[in-house]
């Protein structure tokens, strides 16, 4: 259950575009409906500090440092600091420079990402508008996704009343009848794990699972189905956390450079 929310945001949004920000926690509310505490907290230099002195935010904190910081080194200290917090959730505003989108993504958001302890939600832009009764797409991992997290996150879902659609993205080898041995074996192992997954969201959230078969890439093919599907929230869960880097390529990595609406790493 998310109670507690941790949300960074950059000074240009508290400077430029501070009454908007009420409508940005307003659709967080509207995400995560049981959260009855939201901390907002932004990494700002000196000069920042005299000309944030009187915008008066409830939960504010701001983090000062000597010299204005950016992409990674920003987010070691909002991670290093949001991971000593009693949190559920950290929530990431991007960055509303839109030239710096591809730069921000791989600096600042991946960094969140590897070195969080809680589950980051990047939230695409400030006005970004979420529907009342809106649909989640949750992509599973047949390879790797654990069973335990999948009822986590379900009951989650249920919690929060989503429309759950779960996705599947397979390889295009998986559809192939003539295939060796070896693949046959793994190709049998993923069937039994997918059928799993359809069980648990059948009894727990009637939610629906659809398999697709991945032409153009696996996350190319997530952001594809959420398009049609007009699924406003992504959700994946990454398991690899502590590195110091993304490995090129990885499926999350490629997500939040090509998503303009909000995804929820667990």
């Amino acid at each position: 259950m998310v109670k507690k929310i941790g949300l960074f945001i950059s000074a240009d949004h508290l400077l430029d575009e501070p009454s908007k920000l009420r409508t940005f926690l307003d659709q967080i509310s509207r995400v995560f409906p049981q959260a009855h505490q939201m901390q907002l907290i932004s990494i700002v230099d000196r000069e920042q500090v005299a000309s944030l002195k009187n915008i008066k935010w409830e939960h504010l904190t701001l983090l000062e440092s000597p010299k204005r910081l950016k992409g990674r080194k920003a987010a070691k200290e909002a991670v290093k600091f949001l991971n000593h917090r009693p949190l559920d959730l950290i929530t990431i505003l991007r960055s509303q420079n839109k030239d710096s989108w591809s730069f921000w993504v791989g600096s600042f958001a991946e960094t969140m990402v590897y070195f969080s302890q809680y589950p980051i939600l990047i939230w695409p832009y400030l006005n970004y508008q979420i529907a009342k009764n809106f649909r989640c797409l949750y992509a599973l991992d047949p390879h790797g996704c654990d069973v335990t997290k999948l009822k986590q996150f379900i009951e989650l879902g249920r919690k929060n009343r989503w429309d759950i659609v779960a996705l599947v993205v397979l390889e295009p080898w998986f559809f192939n009848p003539d295939v060796d041995q070896k693949s046959k074996k793994q190709r049998g192992e993923l069937q039994k794990n997918i059928s799993e997954f359809e069980r648990l969201l059948k009894t727990k959230v009637a939610g629906e699972l659809i398999i697709k078969k991945s032409l153009s890439g696996i996350s190319q093919t997530i952001l594809e189905t959420a398009d049609e599907l007009n699924a406003q929230l992504i959700v994946v869960h990454h398991e690899v956390r502590g590195l110091k880097r993304f490995l090129v390529g990885s499926v999350t990595s490629q997500l939040l450079q090509g998503a303009r609406r909000p995804i929820l790493i667990l």
